[in-house]
């Protein structure tokens, strides 16, 4: 999946820039969200083939987001890691 689109949801500023500087350096396309809320209106304008999310955040955890993300694109949600 090298070069693909991934998002970083992650509400630590230091977690988030170390998820997505590691992640640029191997070659991907990344954005960073600090929360579920956010994310979901990154992923209305812009697909992503990995969401790569916090378990606990604010506004809407990772869990919860993996549900709006079930729902809003049930044939092909994007896949999801939880770290």
């Amino acid at each position: 999946m090298a070069g693909g689109r991934i998002l970083v949801v992650e509400d630590d500023p230091g977690a988030r820039d170390l998820l997505v500087s590691s992640l640029r350096a191997d070659g991907h396309d990344v954005d960073a969200s600090s929360n579920g809320l956010e994310a979901l209106r990154l992923l209305a304008r812009q697909w992503y083939e990995l969401v790569v999310s916090d378990l606990k955040m604010p506004e809407l955890d990772g869990p919860d987001l993996y549900c709006q993300l079930t729902r809003r694109w049930p044939a092909t949600p994007p896949h999801v890691l939880f770290v």
